[in-house]
């Protein structure tokens, strides 16, 4: 099953029972590890980030280039229990949950490719400009 048609199922199947998910995630990473996907979407609510190879539109993953330069940051409601997940599913964390000033606290992970993911958690409201 070629992997959109994996992740099609599987959005499917988690409508109707959210533990197909874990079922279906060995596939689709078996199937990413192995190179066959070139491009995808990621849907979160009403958003969509589009996720790219090394070498599409002159990218460079971190791993191949030597150095990151940049990141991407995620909003999350309880940063404890989303880095006891990481951690528990053996992410590579490059900085553990900490405050920043009296905002927000956050810690960071290197994907794969080294890509850096920040996830962040506010304390307070913030209003957005």
């Amino acid at each position: 099953m070629k992997p959109v048609d994996l992740v099609r199922k599987l959005r499917r199947d988690a409508a109707y029972e959210p533990a197909a998910l874990d079922r279906g995630k060995e596939l689709l990473m078996a199937a990413i590890r192995a190179g066959v996907v070139g491009h995808s979407m990621v849907e979160f609510g009403d958003s969509v980030i589009g996720i790219g190879t090394q070498g599409a539109h002159g990218a460079f993953s971190p791993k191949t280039a030597g150095t990151a330069s940049h990141y991407i940051s995620v909003y999350i409601d309880d940063i404890d229990a989303h880095y006891q997940r990481a951690l528990a599913a053996g992410a590579q964390i490059a900085s553990a949950p900490h405050a920043h000033r009296t905002d927000y606290r956050a810690y960071e992970a290197l994907d794969l490719e080294g890509h850096r993911w920040r996830f962040v958690q506010w304390l307070r409201e913030v209003p957005i400009h």
